[in-house]
């Protein structure tokens, strides 16, 4: 589900294509203007590849709706294909201690639901170019932190149901270590100042307001800087080994099934500061990364 995100979903096509040459894409347009359709035909014609676009009117923004769309698409979804993989535009399906092309095949060992492991990707400005959406992730990107919030069970090989923001699934799910979620809302500075001023500008129902969800997206424009900022100050960096152990240890001792029936855990868990760079499609057959 995405809206104006033609950005993106370029990278979130790019890295599809990269698992399986033969993936097909199912796009749910959130009244985008002009149509998502219309702003990625060029390159959609380019890349030879399948995407199929239903256009919904911009209604007000709310994850419970999301949530009900998403799970009727890959009900849907999972009638036609044997996996299903649900993520918003700006999350990359990655492998981790895995090359690129062996995804796949871990995504076919899967049974029922499974969890890849989140990490919000930052952008070191000190050390990293703008990026490009259109190059690989791993030469251009290497440091953030993991997140529980993106530790999200979107790997389905059968039935079930989201719970809001898909943090959650009606059925019980495992988690795969050597498989990420890295989550792009901090890939590039100034991309991410655009996308926070086109965000304030949607309209988000009464629910949603009243959550308090989506408040990372009005942060001041001298709280983002600030935020960057803590990442190009940061001395030590240790490497996403040495802060994996302990943030999943969390994340599965509190995994539980929540009063509304739904599996999941606690959302709130970040590690400090690390070095993914390293384990990110590790032999890939792509260029040399960039020097970390």
């Amino acid at each position: 589900m995405a809206r104006d995100e033609s950005f993106m979903m370029k990278a979130w096509i790019e890295n599809g294509l990269r698992i399986c040459p033969e993936a097909e894409f199912f796009v749910l347009d959130h009244g985008s203007t002009p149509d998502l359709s219309d702003m990625l035909s060029d390159f959609i014609v380019d890349r030879g590849v399948k995407v199929n676009f239903t256009k919904i009117p911009p209604v007000p923004f709310d994850d419970e709706f999301k949530a009900m769309a998403l799970t009727s698409f890959a009900k849907i979804l999972l009638q036609c294909f044997e996996i299903v993989v649900t993520t918003d535009c700006d999350e990359l399906l990655v492998g981790l201690g895995l090359r690129d092309s062996e995804v796949l095949e871990k995504l076919r060992s899967i049974e029922g639901i499974a969890a890849p492991i989140g990490f919000e990707i930052v952008h070191h400005i000190a050390r990293e170019q703008p990026f490009d959406s259109l190059k690989p992730i791993e030469l251009q990107r290497a440091y953030g932190f993991l997140t529980s919030a993106y530790t999200k069970p979107v790997i389905w090989k059968k039935r079930s149901e989201f719970g809001a923001g898909l943090h959650s699934v009606r059925d019980d799910f495992s988690y795969e270590p050597t498989l990420g979620l890295l989550h792009l809302r901090s890939v590039d500075a100034a991309v991410s100042d655009q996308r926070a001023e086109d965000r304030r500008g949607y309209t988000l129902s009464a629910g949603q307001v009243d959550s308090g969800r989506g408040r990372h997206w009005g942060r001041t424009a001298e709280q983002r800087a600030d935020f960057f900022a803590r990442l190009d100050s940061t001395q030590s960096i240790p490497a996403y080994q040495d802060e994996f152990p302990a943030f999943y240890g969390n994340v599965v001792e509190g995994h539980r099934k929540n009063g509304g029936g739904f599996y999941g855990h606690n959302i709130r868990l970040t590690s400090g500061y690390c070095n993914i760079g390293e384990l990110l499609y590790v032999q890939s057959d792509v260029p040399e990364k960039i020097a970390t």
